[in-house]
């Protein structure tokens, strides 16, 4: 939000001005305190300016319906729900999903770098907010054949763009233990940013190798313990 946004705002979030939209009678849920508490929603150019005793241009009485944040799916592969970006945003927004982390190796792991370029055009303006991880293992590993080379010379280009948040998944872990130099040149490419891994039941030595070569997180811990 802008300096001449907030500017514009505050006027409604004082009540000075009447904001477009108020969401009567709610039941906003907070999750910080993890209560639910009634309260009216008030709204303006998509932005909320207001939340108790509010009053609007329109209001909608929303008898107590809730009121909540939009739930983040932090990893998922679109591609494996076999619809189209725009398809699956109309899907998961109807189940309260707002933002979405995509990592697109399966149809990077096809179509390599061409791949990547429908990802983002289809989910520009999709109506939930989608930010992608560039796919780490394109192939899988070295020993794989697949329809693309993304070797770190082709994610350069992508590495700047607003909604890549860093690598995907890092699953050729005995390729990062051996020291692979196309795998370390990809993770020292996206540095600063996230670098997501994918280690199930490695640990000790193997562990803190595969951290020390830049891994930051691992989706695949399957106990407390473990994590």
């Amino acid at each position: 939000m802008d300096r001449k946004q907030k500017q514009r705002l505050i006027p409604y979030a004082l009540q000075q001005k009447l904001p477009e939209l108020v969401l009567k009678n709610a039941g906003v849920v907070d999750v910080f305190s993890k209560r639910v508490r009634k309260a009216d929603v008030a709204i303006q150019d998509g932005v909320i300016v207001g939340v108790g005793d509010c009053r609007g241009r329109e209001e909608r009485d929303l008898g107590g319906a809730f009121v909540a944040p939009g739930f983040i799916d932090s990893h998922v592969h679109i591609e494996s729900s076999m619809v189209s970006p725009p398809l699956f945003a109309e899907k998961i927004l109807a189940h309260g999903t707002t933002a979405v982390v995509a990592d697109p190796h399966e149809i990077v792991n096809v179509a390599g770098g061409a791949g990547m370029e429908y990802m983002l055009s289809q989910t520009e303006n999709a109506g939930v907010r989608f930010y992608f991880m560039l796919p780490s293992c394109v192939p899988i590993s070295s020993i794989e054949h697949n329809g693309a080379v993304f070797g770190a010379d082709r994610m350069r280009r992508f590495r700047g763009h607003p909604r890549v948040l860093g690598l995907g998944e890092v699953m050729d872990c005995p390729g990062v233990l051996r020291g692979d130099g196309g795998l370390l040149e990809k993770i020292g490419l996206m540095e600063g940013g996230v670098i997501d891994g994918h280690a199930p039941a490695v640990r000790g030595r193997e562990l803190q190798a595969y951290r020390l070569a830049g891994v930051q997180t691992d989706h695949e811990c399957t106990d407390y313990a473990q994590a």
